[in-house]
């Protein structure tokens, strides 16, 4: 990789408090990579929340791993310390932790039990900001630390992710793996140029709807395939390595990273004094914990408020739709990821009822307010 790799996986490992990074084109190789160093082999199982996007466990599955789901806790939208030690198995090799909407309630029991059954974890932390702010320090609990830079992520470089960890022989192993992946194609690159672009420029609240509809039409990862085809697809023709280009961008998104975290916790906390605590997940949701990326809320109208949010051009985040793993809105497909319909009620619960209140940085104090009458007009 170039000088401008060293600089930018030098800069994320300095501001989440790390030794070594490595960066990819895309966050779901490096859960990929991480797993194929930390040595596991088809048949292994991986326990996960089923609260997450579908490339998660397809990535698991490219590699021939078994996806264990478990419940979630209600109050931190992750997964449960209990319901985990209850699907650890002799073949459990790995559990990935996911940060719910940039969450970190639960990590450190996950990881006392992780270490205590010489389990790998990974911390799935693609909704977190990559730093450390006050006692905001995601990516500090298991052997390795997933963050991702999507277009709309926290730390967006149009399209790509990295690891994060202290272990020296697990970074060059990462490492090696990352630089076997192709390289970008500049028509692609370009593109992504673009894209990024134009969610930076000319995204605005008001147009979300308009976008997300426009998406759901012609992105392939909205429409259900065989799991081969959503292999080849989603995990095998994306593995390459990140380009020039991302690494600037996400050089330059790391400057600002600060003010944004700050935003993103006012946000928070005009959210919270403004929602009574029947609508949010428990208390450890409280003002000013973290810089959500979502604020999250429960309603018994989901569908109602997302309709009324559509004609009011009001941005809400239907994240997850209907079913736990994100865009599934079938619950009888998950079959395909392994998961059965009423293996882990809770989730399948919250995912009716939960959306997620945007908090990046063009959520400005009127768009909040037009946020926050909208809402209340549902969940009360």
């Amino acid at each position: 990789m170039t000088d401008i790799s060293a600089v930018y996986e030098n800069t994320i490992a300095g501001h989440v408090d790390t030794a070594n990074a490595v960066a990819f084109g895309y966050a779901r190789h490096a859960i990929v990579a991480a797993l194929t160093a930390a040595g596991l082999k088809p048949d292994d199982e991986v326990i996960l929340s089923p609260l997450t996007c579908k490339v998660v466990p397809l990535a698991l599955l490219s590699m021939g791993l078994k996806p264990v789901y478990a419940d979630i806790s209600p109050d931190t939208l992750n997964i449960n310390h209990a319901e985990v030690q209850e699907k650890i198995t002799t073949a459990t090799r790995a559990i990935l932790f996911q940060h719910t909407y940039g969450h970190p309630g639960g990590v450190e029991d996950i990881a006392s039990l992780a270490r205590q059954m010489n389990i790998f974890m990974i911390e799935d932390c693609a909704q977190c900001m990559p730093l450390r702010i006050d006692n905001y320090h995601p990516g500090q609990h298991g052997n390795v630390a997933i963050f991702s830079n999507n277009a709309g992520k926290p730390l967006s470089a149009g399209s790509g992710g990295i690891a994060v960890t202290n272990d020296v022989m697990l970074t060059e192993e990462m490492r090696k793996l990352r630089d076997t992946m192709s390289h970008r194609k500049l028509a692609d690159d370009l593109l992504i140029s673009m894209e990024t672009w134009l969610h930076h420029h000319l995204l605005r609240p008001s147009l979300y709807w308009l976008l997300f509809t426009l998406r759901r039409r012609i992105d392939s990862n909205y429409s259900q395939h065989s799991l081969d085809a959503e292999i080849a697809n989603e995990i095998t023709k994306t593995a390459m390595q990140p380009s020039s280009r991302q690494l600037r961008r996400g050089l330059h998104a790391m400057r600002h990273i600060t003010s944004v975290a700050h935003h993103r916790i006012t946000c928070c906390k005009d959210f919270h004094a403004s929602l009574g605590p029947a609508n949010r997940p428990g208390t450890l949701f409280e003002s000013g914990k973290a810089p959500l990326y979502y604020y999250p809320v429960l309603t018994d109208h989901k569908p109602e408020l997302l309709q009324l949010a559509r004609q009011s051009r009001v941005e809400i985040i239907p994240w997850p739709i209907s079913t736990p793993i994100y865009p599934v809105e079938d619950i009888a497909a998950l079959g395909v990821y392994g998961y059965r319909a009423g293996d882990c009620p809770e989730a399948e619960s919250v995912a009716a009822r939960l959306v997620g209140l945007p908090t990046h940085i063009k959520i400005t104090p009127e768009v909040r307010k037009q946020i926050i009458s909208l809402v209340q007009t549902q969940v009360r």
